[in-house]
This record gives C-alpha cells, sequence and structure tokens, in this order.
C-alpha cells in the first residue's frame, strides 16, 4: 500500500528503493511502497554539542575543558555516504545510532585541536587565554580533512570552562590573595611614607623619638621589608623600616 512521507524545511531528504536514489532534495514530499523504499533524513539546521575532556598543560597541570561546538551539514551527499542516517518514516526516528557518532567525531576533532595548543602553554596562561584558545582551535578543526569528509561545517568552538585541579586551585587562589595583601600592604606603606614627611616638614627638623620591634615573623612589615630575611639569618633584633613608622 502507499504511503505518503513529508520532510521538513530544514531536512535534506533521500529515497532510496532497490539500492538507487530515486529523489533527494531539501523538504520533499512524496509516495512511497513501504516495503521496498528507505528514506534518509539528514538535519540541515545549524547543531550543537557539548564537550567535555581533560588534558596536561606545558607544565604537567591536569584541567578539565568544557565547551560547546556550533556546526551544520554542507553537503548532505558526502555525510549519507558515511553515516546512515536512515530513519522509520512513520515515527521519524533513526533507526542506527550513528546520527550521534557525528556529534562525537566533531568533538574528538575539536579535543585534538586543543590538545595542540594546551600542551604548549603553562597552567597559567591556558587559564587566562580561554577566547584566544576556542578561535586558534577552530582554525586548527577547519584544516582538518574529518569533517570536511563528512560535508560538515564547524562554525564555531566556545570554552564554557577552564578548571585546574581542586588542589592547585586552591593554590592559585592562596597566591591571588597573597598578592592582593601585599599590594594593599604595599598601598598602606606609601601612604604612611608620605604622612611622615608632612610630619617632618611641620616639625621642621629630622629627629625625633624612636620606637623598635623586633624582627620576627610577627612583624607586620615583614611582607614590605626586602632585608627581612638577612635580618633574621644575621640576628639583628630590630627593625629599621619600623623605626621610620615611628618617627
Amino acid at each position: 500500500m502507499l504511503r505518503y512521507f513529508k520532510g521538513g524545511p530544514s531536512e535534506y531528504i533521500i529515497q532510496h528503493a532497490r539500492g538507487r536514489v530515486i529523489r533527494e532534495g531539501k523538504g520533499l514530499g512524496f509516495f512511497y511502497m513501504p516495503t521496498t523504499a528507505s528514506i534518509v533524513s539528514i538535519p540541515l539546521s545549524s547543531l550543537d554539542t557539548d564537550f567535555s575532556f581533560d588534558e596536561a598543560t606545558s607544565d604537567f597541570q591536569k584541567i578539565t575543558i568544557d565547551g560547546q561546538a556550533s556546526y551544520r551539514v554542507v553537503e548532505p551527499g558526502k555525510l549519507a555516504a558515511a553515516l546512515d542516517f536512515t530513519i522509520d518514516p512513520v515515527s521519524s526516528k533513526y533507526r542506527t545510532d550513528d546520527p550521534a557518532k557525528l556529534a562525537s567525531r566533531i568533538g574528538r576533532v575539536i579535543q585534538e585541536a586543543l590538545h595542540i595548543e594546551v600542551q604548549r602553554l603553562p597552567l597559567e596562561s591556558v587559564l587566562r587565554r580561554r577566547a584566544q584558545l576556542a578561535k586558534s582551535a577552530l582554525a586548527r578543526v577547519r584544516q582538518y580533512q574529518d569533517p570536511g569528509l563528512l560535508g560538515v561545517e564547524v562554525q564555531n568552538v566556545f570554552l564554557t570552562g577552564i578548571a585546574p585541579t581542586p588542589e592547585v586551585a586552591k593554590a592559585l587562589e592562596a597566591d591571588r590573595k597573597e598578592i592582593i595583601l601585599a599590594k594593599a600592604d604595599k598601598a598602606s606603606f606609601q601612604r604612611k611614607m608620605v604622612a611622615i614627611e608632612h610630619q617632618k616638614k611641620m616639625l621642621g627638623s629630622e629627629d625625633g623619638p624612636v620606637s623598635t620591634i623586633e624582627c620576627n615573623e610577627s612583624c607586620p612589615f615583614s611582607r614590605l621589608c626586602e632585608d627581612y630575611q638577612k635580618h633574621v639569618t644575621e640576628g639583628k633584633a630590630w627593625c629599621p623600616l619600623f623605626r621610620e613608622f615611628s618617627r
């Protein structure tokens, strides 16, 4: 019994019967014999695929890269020859899992492109260059033969996250905190030095009462004092930097 099939406006339809292509085109509608016909439906709209994988930077730090790629089929005939996109005409569901393999193959190509980029950079550079890595990966993907042989064009690559291991992330956070504290101490030091100079001018003398503090880990200026370790090593008892703050 004849049945009628109508493809969607964004589907490329290929009808086969007895091993021959009967008709093909975008959004086709036609009658067919269920016993002899097979129908292939290839989406022509842009598709998205998510990816997530582990990589190692040039300084041997493990990272996890998460992202998304958008792609579209530009040559459906090539894709139909490489993967099986045959559907059940009644339910419009694919008869095999080949369509899912396409997204996996795109993801593997992107992983290989990112691997080349990431292994050349240390961890901190990778964390700072997320957008640049995505652009470089896209450029490399477009040079690969695999998507081209499948008739697929990768349109864009987005990196939604690059994360080091929890231990490394904690260490980086501590380093950033230390840098922020050091900058704050430096700003405080500069303000106090300005105040000292102002006080000297007001008093009209560079001499005044001097206070001292023992040179050890409790010194609030240990991060600013360039000679701190030297003082401790040589056994000096008093911090000359603190003397300036006490004038």
